[in-house]
């Protein structure tokens, strides 16, 4: 095999620059050029512990602020998606609980899924129901807390 010098010299320096991107263990991955403003960014979450199958979230933010988060937690019998919008004084909840009918092997979009039940509510940014008289299961939003930066400026 005829390696040319020049040849041998773009694959080190692509080598070089591909590793430059990557990030340390458990951060997402999210490429960003020095001195760019960040507008509108997507960025996927692991999120441990609160399912036996995992969830993942799904943020989306604007202008380095949180706007949204879909967080989906996995189950062998079906799934739960909650999604959060941020607003300056409030957090608006939808949560969707769904079940696979046909099992997990035929789920392959939203569609193929029953839903079984839906609430809305509206939390405080300390995941605090903001009306009285109803209880809230909290957890989901305190890990989604501790996973992901509110803030990608912070």
């Amino acid at each position: 095999m005829v390696v040319r010098p020049f040849t041998s010299f773009l694959f080190s320096l692509s080598i070089l620059g591909l590793s430059a991107c990557g990030t340390g263990p458990g951060e997402p991955n999210k490429a960003v050029l020095p001195n760019t403003p960040i507008k509108d960014t997507l960025i996927e979450y692991a999120i441990d512990g609160l399912s036996l199958e995992g969830g993942i979230a799904r943020v989306n933010y604007h202008e380095g602020e949180i706007e949204k988060a879909v967080l989906r937690l996995f189950g062998e019998h079906g799934q739960t998606r909650i999604e959060y919008r941020f607003w300056p004084e409030i957090i608006q909840v939808k949560k969707q609980e769904f079940a696979y009918p046909n099992g997990i092997e035929e789920v392959h979009n939203d569609s193929d899924m029953e839903l079984l039940h839906e609430l809305n509510y509206s939390i405080d940014s300390n995941g605090k129901y903001t009306l009285p008289g109803m209880h809230i299961d909290t957890a989901a939003f305190k890990a989604l807390k501790e996973a992901v930066p509110f803030d990608l400026d912070e």
